[in-house]
């Protein structure tokens, strides 16, 4: 039997284990027992929903597992067990293993709690935890694109945080409550509003806010970008869920938006997805597509706020898809790569392949519930709005089958890496089985699979032949296609500071020691101002957010 306190325990359980690793000789029992640091959350997730106040902590917090809580707690908790467990295998012998173990605990921690959060103060230090400690992450392998990946991601991580503490603060004023369900019922101003979709949407990863996401997970460690992928950017979905007012008030500037940027998703997520060469880089524009889909729903049920009761429902079952699929396809890289023999890369494969026909919503595959359950939903919405909702639909399957179908083939070109465990597999197994088993294993309040499968098969049949006519160009008609570097336009900053950094350390060599010594005391000046910078921005949030906006009406 479990109490309300339990909530508390949550993320309490993996912060406390960071602590293990200040003291060396605990540090390899504390790598043991990693996995097992969500398992508390996965007990209160099955459990029945219950509720924790804490009055005396900040302005009053509360902790609940109501509503979509539960399922989105369930699905995180068992992605990050497994995602743990890969990750002590992946980083055995590295020398920053424990850097990372601390850093993939904070993370854990944050993204546990946010979930559980229902008050915006408790939300808003879980979330902003989550998004710090993921930096590391993305920064482990210390390489210059791990660290050009990093500080693009801090970018749009610390513009995501500032727009969601401007848009807490004036909800939070209007709502005379730091209570998330009160904030959403209060009638939130136009700015309030904004901020917050501005904050959810870089975390979400939708066009034109995506641009961090490709080089994060491309340059993240594998089991980080299963994470990354598979739970962390699902909290800008949970986010827009329970601070939005939903269901309650039709919004259709920020509907219309919001379906703008989802199309425009799925479409440059295909258009860019297929010109990458290196696989992760693909699986994480697939990911860019899939949130357009995401944005889409959420969209729609800003305009109709009837449908967002089986609009939620379904969200919650498509993230829950989104992530057991797209864990299994990052964390089966480092398994293909420690494959020795043919004959077990092939099975590899073969079952990477079944995870991307559920990723991609074929026929008979958890994603084709997935898909089928977000289609139902949608049709609640405007009558006339669904001539062209089923079009990104199935737009949405076409082009992930196209770029699956790109992953598989980048990734069967891959050397072997004696470097990489064959123990890998255990971990990846497992979530192979989540993928294609998970919705029906656990309750999701999955039903049935749709009983036409034609209509499933259609995108994945033309997904199918796209990427049989771009690989026959490609090979017979001798036609060339450039990569467009993740990040697309930020690749030219990237560039370009390669260059200078070259430059830069010719002219270093030529330094004399007194130069070099102003040189470095220089150094520290850039981060202070830095940091004098992303103060003034924030200030200047906050003080446009205290300013009472009232409409102006001309001759009134």
């Amino acid at each position: 039997m479990t109490t309300p306190l339990l909530l508390i325990l949550v993320s309490a359980v993996p912060l406390a284990l960071t602590f293990a690793f200040a003291i060396r000789p605990l540090r390899p029992l504390a790598m043991a027992v990693l996995p097992l640091a969500p398992l508390l959350a996965l007990v209160v997730a099955l459990s029945a929903p219950m509720t924790v106040n804490l009055p005396w902590l900040g302005l009053g917090a509360r902790f609940e597992t109501v509503g979509l809580r539960a399922d989105f707690l369930l699905f995180t908790t068992l992605l990050w067990s497994t995602a743990g467990a890969a990750a002590m295998i992946y980083i055995r012998d590295h020398p920053y293993r424990s850097r990372f173990c601390v850093l993939f605990l904070l993370s854990m921690a944050g993204n546990l709690g946010l979930v559980v959060a229902a008050d915006a103060m408790s939300f808003y230090a879980f979330f902003a935890m989550m998004s710090l400690a993921s930096w590391g992450l993305v920064l482990h392998e210390r390489t210059e694109f791990s660290r050009f990946a990093g500080r693009t991601y801090i970018a749009f991580a610390v513009a995501g945080e500032l727009a969601l503490f401007a848009g807490f603060a004036l909800a939070a004023a209007s709502a005379g409550s730091t209570l998330l369900v009160e904030m959403a019922v209060a009638d939130q101003p136009w700015l309030a509003t904004a901020l917050i979709l501005l904050g959810f949407g870089i975390k979400l990863g939708v066009v034109p806010l995506h641009l961090w996401l490709p080089l994060a997970h491309a340059a993240a460690p594998a089991p980080a970008s299963a994470v990354l992928s598979g739970a962390m950017i699902k909290a800008g979905l949970f986010g827009m869920a329970v601070v939005l007012p939903l269901g309650l008030v039709a919004l259709p500037g920020p509907a219309i938006a919001l379906i703008v940027c989802g199309a425009l998703s799925i479409l440059v997520a295909v258009l860019i997805g297929v010109t990458q060469t290196n696989p992760k880089a693909v699986l994480a524009y697939s990911s860019v597509g899939q949130m357009g889909l995401v944005a889409t729903a959420i969209g729609v049920a800003l305009a109709a706020p009837a449908a967002w009761p089986a609009i939620g429902t379904a969200l919650a079952l498509f993230a829950a898809h989104h992530a057991f699929a797209k864990a299994a396809l990052f964390l089966g890289v480092p398994a293909f790569w420690s494959m020795r023999s043919a004959h077990q890369r092939i099975l590899v494969l073969t079952a990477l392949a079944l995870a991307a026909a559920a990723l991609a919503a074929a026929p008979w595959t958890s994603g084709a519930l997935a898909k089928s359950e977000v289609s139902a939903a949608l049709a609640a919405g405007p009558e006339d709005w669904s001539v062209w909702l089923y079009p990104i639909l199935v737009a949405g399957s076409t082009g992930t089958t196209l770029l699956m179908t790109r992953f598989l083939v980048l990734l069967a070109r891959q050397p072997e890496k004696t470097t990489m465990s064959r123990a890998l597999a255990l971990p990846w197994a497992a979530t192979v089985v989540l993928a294609g088993a998970g919705l029906w294993l656990f309750p999701f309040e999955a039903g049935p699979l749709p009983t036409d499968p034609l209509s499933d098969l259609m995108p994945v049949a033309v997904g199918l032949a796209l990427a049989a006519i771009v690989l026959a160009l490609l090979r017979i008609g001798g036609i060339r296609a450039g990569e467009i570097p993740p990040g697309e336009i930020l690749a030219l900053f990237y560039r370009g500071s390669s260059r200078q950094s070259a430059i830069a350390s010719l002219q270093l060599q030529q330094l004399n020691q007194s130069n070099r010594a102003l040189l470095t005391r220089r150094i520290p000046e850039i981060g202070r101002y830095g940091g004098f910078a992303l103060l003034c921005v924030a200030a200047t949030l906050i003080v446009v957010g205290l300013v009472p906006l009232e409409p102006t009406l001309i001759g009134g």
